[in-house]
């Protein structure tokens, strides 16, 4: 089910506006009693502001990181 869709120009870049927009996705839906349980995004997602916001207003999400040496080598240090 669709629950909230934006129009953007097909050149703007992913990450343009992005906590802005979800900010307003999520107070919509909050207005209309729908509260996100679960959220899952790409890589164009992964950035602070973002998962600041999702953070806040989702109890359980996933944010797919890009693939990168330092990354793989951080997640390899995890023990518990």
């Amino acid at each position: 089910m669709i629950v909230y869709v934006e129009n953007r120009d097909g050149n703007t870049n992913v990450k343009t506006d992005l906590p802005e927009l979800l900010t307003r996705c999520i107070k919509l839906l909050k207005n209309n009693q729908i509260y996100i349980k679960r959220t899952r995004m790409d890589a164009g997602s992964y950035y602070e502001d973002v998962i600041e916001v999702v953070r806040k207003n989702c109890k359980f999400f996933h944010i797919r990181a890009n693939r990168s040496e330092a990354i793989r080598r951080q997640i390899s240090q995890i023990t518990d």
